[in-house]
């Protein structure tokens, strides 16, 4: 049911005794521009003054109920355990961060290269684990893998790998002559095993990688130039 404003309904919400239901009609009332209910004041008061004394009770009313801007703002939130929280992420991701870009720096640091262009002969190497011998006009570089245990060896020519560790490892040849989908290996060598690999420049887009007690398995072209490289006879 509709409450009608009415002089004694604004009397009683001046003096704080309106129901919640008649303080809601009389707000309602008086924020509504397209309300047609005249209010029958008395003579003697004129209705923007009694529009003034409902204003004022509206706005000390409001003072009691508005929540705090300032609770939403820069300095609350700093001083929020949220906030706190959020800091220390922040602080772990970055040393997360410190950390794996500086062991990405060693590895980068650690990775040792081979050049053997220049000779005639063969030419011997050593690494953790593994020891090379490059074929004359050849070169190569080791390097450990950033998310795995499998050694790394870019090579362009031919080399003889062996594994010196005291348990099987991967290791993942790939071509320093061409960059094509043929130009990548992935063998696991057992322990004391030596392998040979091959890859000449423009000579073809295929890397071969086979057992060295397996040589002689190879199409006899293949033999043939593992033996003049390595002098194996």
């Amino acid at each position: 049911m509709k409450i009608e404003v009415t002089p004694e309904l604004i009397a009683l919400y001046h003096q704080g005794k309106c129901t919640s239901e008649e303080n809601e009609a009389v707000v309602d009332w008086l924020l509504d521009p397209e309300t047609a209910d005249e209010l029958h004041l008395p003579d003697s008061e004129s209705e923007a003054v009694h529009k003034t004394r409902i204003w004022r009770g509206i706005s000390k009313g409001m003072k009691t109920s508005v929540i705090p801007l300032h609770r939403f703002g820069t300095l609350y939130w700093l001083s929020t355990p949220y906030f706190k929280v959020a800091c220390a992420a922040c602080i772990i991701l970055m040393i997360a961060a410190f950390s794996l870009a500086r062991n990405y720096i060693n590895l980068a640091d650690s990775a040792v290269t081979f050049d053997n262009l220049g000779s005639d002969s063969t030419k011997m190497g050593n690494i953790s684990n593994l020891s090379l011998i490059l074929s004359p006009k050849s070169r190569a570089q080791t390097s450990t893998s950033l998310w795995g245990n499998a050694t790394q060896i870019r090579f362009c020519g031919s080399l003889e790998v062996t594994n010196n560790s005291g348990q099987d490892m991967e290791l993942v040849f790939r071509s320093d002559c061409k960059n094509t989908g043929y130009t990548l290996q992935k063998v696991m060598v057992a322990k004391g095993k030596s392998y040979l690999a091959m890859h000449y420049h423009l000579n073809t887009d295929e890397i071969i990688v086979v057992d060295k007690a397996n040589m002689l398995n190879l199409p006899p072209f293949l033999v043939t130039q593992f033996i003049k490289d390595f002098k194996l006879i």
